[in-house]
Parts: C-alpha cells; sequence; structure tokens
C-alpha cells in the first residue's frame, strides 16, 4: 500500500484537511504530521506524529522563529516514514514539502492551496508569493479551495478545484443534542433575529465592528467557536455591556452543526477583505447556508458577492464588514423582511466529488 505523509503547521488539523485524511485513508497508508501549537498533546494521537512546541497562534513572529525546528522535525519524519505521496495543508507546509523532495526526489508533491499567502507588508507579501511561485514547478497536483483561485495562478500548472463542500454525514448522522443547545434553544426569542458566527473566532477588526452593531440592535449574536480573538471578543461584550445580546458557545464538532443553523437566522461570512484570501475564498458557509436554509452574511468585496449580486441580491446579505452603520442597516433590513431564502448554490456533497479528485491522485 502506497504512503501518503500530509503536511500540516496547525493541531488539531481544520475540517477540510481531516476530511481530505479520512478520503486518503481509504486507499493509502497515511499519516499524518503537524505542530501541536499548545503543547496539550502528551503523546501522539492515532495516526498522528505532531512536533510539540508552544506558540500562540496569531503569534507569527514566534512561529517563524520556531519554524527551523518545525522543519528539521519534519525532514527526519519523512525520511523514516518514506512517503510516497506528500499532502501540503496551506502554503507553509508547501516551503517544507519542497525541502522532503530535495531528500527523495520521486516523491510526488500535493498542494491544498486553501489560503494563498497573506502579510500585511506589501514587501513581505511580495516575497512569500515569489517563493510559493518557485515551490510550484515542483508540485505534481495543486487542489483548489475556491473556483477562484485560479484566476491568480499559472493556467498551465496541473490543478483541480475542489472547494469546502459539506460531508453528507451531516445530514445523515442523527447526532445528539449538544449540552449548549437547551440553554441557547431557551435564550432564542421568536421576536429576536439570531446572528450566529461559526467557526474560528478572529479577525478583530471585523469583531469589533460586528459586536459595536448589535449596541443599538435589539437582535441576538451567538458565537460559536474558539480562536486566538476569543478573549478580545468577550473582553469587548463586556465593555459594553451587551453580555444579554452576545453570548459565546465554545468549541462544536461538525456533527453539532445541524443543530448550529437550526436555531440560528443569520449566518456571518463577512471577513475583512483587506485580505485578498477574503476576497477571493468561497467559504464553508456558501454550502452550508444553502444546505440548511439559511440567509449568508457576505463581504460585498468578494468574488463570491459579485455572483450573487444579480440573481440572489434579494436572498443574502452583503455588507461592509468595516462599517458598523452598514452592517446595522443591512441587518434590520434582513430581518424586517428585506432578504428571502433561495438556494443559491446546488448542494454538492463532499463524497460525491472525491471520486474525481481520487482519480486525479491516483495518476500520480
Amino acid at each position: 500500500m502506497r504512503k501518503v505523509l500530509i503536511v500540516d503547521t496547525a493541531y488539531p488539523i481544520n475540517s477540510r484537511t481531516n476530511k481530505f485524511r479520512s478520503s486518503l485513508s481509504h486507499e493509502y497508508n497515511v499519516k499524518v504530521l503537524a505542530w501541536d501549537r499548545a503543547g496539550a498533546q502528551s503523546s501522539d494521537p492515532k495516526g498522528y506524529i505532531l512536533f510539540k512546541m508552544r506558540s500562540a497562534v496569531g503569534n507569527r513572529l514566534k512561529k517563524l522563529l520556531l519554524f527551523p525546528l518545525f522543519i528539521l522535525f519534519g525532514i527526519k519524519t519523512f525520511l523514516k516514514f518514506k512517503p510516497d505521496i506528500l499532502f501540503l495543508s496551506h502554503w507553509d507546509s508547501l516551503f517544507l514539502g519542497c525541502l522532503m523532495k530535495v531528500f527523495r526526489p520521486k516523491v510526488k508533491l500535493i498542494y491544498d492551496c486553501l489560503d494563498m499567502p497573506a502579510a500585511g507588508n506589501k514587501y513581505t507579501l511580495s516575497i512569500l508569493k515569489c517563493l510559493e511561485s518557485f515551490f510550484l514547478k515542483f508540485v505534481d497536483l495543486t487542489i483548489f479551495a475556491s473556483r477562484y483561485f485560479p484566476e491568480l495562478y499559472n493556467k498551465k500548472s496541473c490543478s483541480i478545484v475542489f472547494e469546502n463542500y459539506p460531508s453528507k454525514s451531516l445530514i445523515e448522522n442523527g447526532a445528539d443534542k449538544p449540552e449548549w443547545y437547551s440553554a441557547a434553544e431557551s435564550l432564542k426569542s421568536p421576536e429576536k433575529t439570531v446572528v450566529s458566527w461559526v467557526g474560528v473566532v478572529r479577525y478583530p477588526s471585523v469583531l469589533k465592528r460586528l459586536i459595536d452593531s448589535f449596541q443599538e440592535l435589539d437582535m441576538q449574536l451567538f458565537i460559536f467557536g474558539d480562536g486566538p480573538s476569543l478573549d478580545f471578543a468577550k473582553k469587548l461584550v463586556s465593555q459594553k455591556g451587551i453580555s444579554d445580546k452576545v453570548y459565546f458557545w465554545g468549541r462544536y464538532g461538525q456533527d453539532e452543526l445541524p443543530y448550529i443553523y437550526s436555531i440560528s437566522d443569520f449566518i456571518w461570512a463577512a471577513y475583512p477583505t483587506d485580505n485578498l484570501n477574503a476576497v477571493y475564498a468561497i467559504s464553508n458557509k456558501f454550502f452550508e447556508c444553502s444546505m440548511f436554509e439559511r440567509i449568508p452574511i457576505i463581504s460585498s468585496r468578494t468574488r463570491m458577492a459579485d455572483d450573487l449580486k444579480g440573481r440572489y441580491s434579494s436572498n443574502v446579505i452583503l455588507v461592509d464588514e468595516f462599517d458598523t452603520d452598514d452592517i446595522q442597516q443591512k441587518l434590520v433590513s434582513g430581518a424586517s423582511g428585506g432578504v428571502t431564502f433561495k438556494q443559491y448554490q446546488e448542494i454538492q456533497f463532499w463524497e460525491a466529488r472525491s471520486s474525481d479528485l481520487m482519480n486525479e491522485i491516483r495518476k500520480l
């Protein structure tokens, strides 16, 4: 059986990479090399090889300083496991994968372009883009996580678009009600719209505007998830005295998503468009909202919004995520009947689409 080593610079790995791991495991001997930046794991979970070194998510400087140690650990793991294929999640893992290829040139490289390189400084960004472009020459298959990403890449490279399709298990598995559900249900008022943030709690610039807007809104904000900006959000809510409007429900499992969507009216999916990734990405919420029949809130400056503005402009909420007044106005309009749900994306499941991807991988 051929071997696949998945490389990720974070642990736990994100849901997309975990679904890739599951799909690949049906045909390959798969192991995951990941960086446990919380240092919480005393031993490696089954199928994982963890680099345990504390580095808070969001602390880019410390990650950069420790990255050479992760490279050494990764190369040692690579030489011991001797994989036939490297599956590289994110652009930073691509750099490590190309270094590994120096030691075993026959290894095949799959690059999951989940996020493009990003940096606040334009010179740093230019350097990162040049490095990514150079390392892409050694990649055998690129997987684009958004239909819009190929616009920014060399069209001659071998690639496939494979977006964040939901798993069919979300509607097939009848998971028990989560512990938080009864409390959230009791708080939900029939007269008040519930806006939910679902996922990693980050992007403080957007979180601030969203939370600020709830000072004047007669609505509720439910925040599901954990992340580097969670404490920031909690402190802001406390400072503004709106704990009766904004509630934090903590981390959740994928099997809890049906319950999260059932208790929500609008789903926040508007992220800072001063980052190119947010402009060109396809959020998993884009698919989930269409499947669970909920209204998504999307930044008006994204490629997603460009495609929805015509036919579906009355079925989604498009906001300026940096403008508190615009957020308030659009949410009030939406809650007053300004938007109605209409399925804007054909439901496509991960399991059905993965056969196309696996066919490409078998060719390697």
